[in-house]
């Protein structure tokens, strides 16, 4: 690692979403938003920053758009009542169900202390409208805009210990308007010396800069417990793997794997599928058989933080071997319906957006 990439992980990152993101990312529930929490959830006292404005308009924001669907889900219905004469009883949520659910997301996010609020002061409020009457950015000629004003206030206030990230669409906030220039050049100048505010118009582009921070992911750990739990099932329920009705394995070591790693819902835990090859000895040793080796291809979870493995589950064996004449044999080609599953298999997460893979390949 060099000095440089040293030198950011020794500082604190806060990363501050506007609110146009808290909303077009669903409350940081889309791919991108969950792969941002495990990021952040990875890099030592990394935050989400939320100045009190963005917090109530996305409340606010979310609720109208809540009730907005609601109402069309119940003309949509009504149409079908038309046309059918009856409709299904459906049980839809209320606007203190969305201002719940968004309180319950901030909520999970300060239990895994994962966000810092930043209260809207009364230096914010008159910094932020001396900014309207200048009309300085991110304000215009005939164009004010004092909740940006103040929510750059709360940048601002925040980058005298931080590193900041900032995700906004709102092009207000960027130099002639445009992505591609980055943060506007007046709000470049409020910084302090020293100070530091990367701007970018979405998650996307701001997680490879996140990614440079993260820590290695253990992978000899989630190896080994992986591989304790496949052997002991292997061992025990196929002690002497049967690979056709002539030919009886033993399984032996473990030659190979391969993991491919996916952010889910929760920040801490990794969905996990991995491959791995082990080396097989025939029973009959009387039989011309060599390089014959089993491979198991299944999923688990995995949490980085008590590097705990869950939800184990085997989905294919399948096995390979020369015979005397060098000639390959693949038995079998498909999946044969053998599942080795440890622990509950009622599955907690959804989402599946891929990290890494291991080793690398290219």
């Amino acid at each position: 690692m060099d000095n440089q990439v040293q030198d950011k992980i020794n500082k604190n990152i806060c990363v501050v979403i506007d609110t146009n993101i808290w909303f077009s990312d669903k409350m940081l529930m889309s791919n991108s938003g969950c792969t941002l929490k495990y990021h952040l959830s990875r890099i030592i006292g990394a935050k989400i920053g939320l100045p009190e404005v963005i917090e109530y308009e996305i409340e606010k924001n979310i609720v109208k758009y809540g009730a907005e669907k609601i109402e069309e889900i119940r003309e949509n219905m009504r149409y079908i009542q038309m046309i059918t004469g009856s409709i299904p009883e459906l049980s839809l949520p209320t606007e203190d169900d969305f201002k719940k659910s968004v309180d319950e997301q901030f909520s999970v996010l300060e239990q895994k202390q994962l966000l810092y609020r930043i209260p809207f002061t009364i230096s914010h409020a008159k910094n932020a409208l001396r900014r309207v009457v200048d009309e300085t950015p991110p304000n215009g000629k005939e164009n004010q805009q004092y909740k940006d004003s103040a929510i750059w206030e709360a940048i601002l206030c925040i980058s005298e210990e931080n590193d900041v990230h900032f995700i906004t669409s709102d092009k207000a906030f960027y130099k002639s308007r445009s992505y591609k220039e980055g943060l506007h050049k007046s709000l470049k100048d409020n910084l302090k010396e020293g100070k530091n505010v990367i701007i970018h118009e979405n998650i996307d582009s701001c997680l490879p800069e996140l990614k440079k921070l993260l820590p290695p992911i253990d992978y000899p750990i989630m190896r080994d417990k992986i591989n304790k739990e496949i052997d002991s099932k292997i061992r025990g329920d196929l002690n002497i793997v049967k690979a056709n009705k002539d030919i009886e394995f033993i399984l032996s070591t473990l030659e190979n794997h391969v993991f491919e790693t996916f952010v889910t819902e929760n920040s801490e835990i990794l969905f996990i599928s991995f491959n791995f090859t082990y080396k097989v000895t025939p029973v009959d040793e009387t039989l011309s058989i060599s390089n014959a080796t089993l491979l198991t291809i299944g999923d688990c979870f995995y949490n980085h933080k008590t590097a705990e493995i869950s939800y184990v589950q085997v989905h294919r064996y399948e096995y390979k071997w020369y015979d005397s004449n060098g000639e390959q044999t693949i038995f079998p080609s498909n999946y044969f319906g053998i599942n080795v599953t440890m622990g509950q298999r009622t599955l907690p997460y959804e989402v599946r957006t891929e990290l890494d893979k291991y080793p690398k390949t290219d």
